[in-house]
């Protein structure tokens, strides 16, 4: 049996996204709650082993899996870059990137929390109940003011 080695590249990708998860928090951000890291990028990349040249090979990669999304780019000095965590790079997103089936999403991180809290919410939700309810509020109002039409129409005679 033959076992293949990972390339370095999906091993830093993983090593970095651990290591920004495990020093990460949770934070609510526009009523949805996001694991979101903060820190010195480079410096963080570089203490983890990642060769100099290759942190931003392996940041565009997670970023290009859908697996993070930065948020705010960091500077020298006291402003840390801030990342949402999406999805681990696990081997299945690795492989479906492989094969083309996976590309760069075009929504951004805050879009996906969003349908997902959307999502979770909507299960709890009768749609056709609610509309149904819906129109006849709807229909009660029409009532109502063609009812105040009609008084106010008389009170002018």
């Amino acid at each position: 049996m033959m076992v293949t080695e990972q390339p370095k590249l999906q091993t830093y990708c993983s090593l970095v996204y651990a290591y920004m998860y495990d020093h990460s928090k949770i934070e609510e951000h526009e009523g949805l709650e996001l694991r979101i890291w903060r820190g010195k990028l480079v410096k963080t990349v570089l203490s983890l082993g990642v060769p100099d040249g290759t942190y931003k090979r392996v940041m565009d990669q997670l970023a290009t899996l859908g697996c993070i999304e930065q948020m705010e780019r960091g500077y020298r000095g006291n402003f840390p870059t801030t990342i949402v965590l999406i999805k681990p790079p696990t081997a299945d997103i690795w492989e479906n990137s492989a094969s083309g089936g996976l590309t760069r999403g075009t929504s951004p991180a805050i879009l996906e929390a969003r349908i997902d809290d959307l999502a979770r919410r909507l299960g709890t939700i009768n749609i056709p109940q609610a509309l149904g309810e819906l129109q006849v509020q709807i229909d009660d109002c029409k009532k109502i003011l063609q009812e105040l039409q009609q008084k106010h129409n008389e009170g002018e005679r």
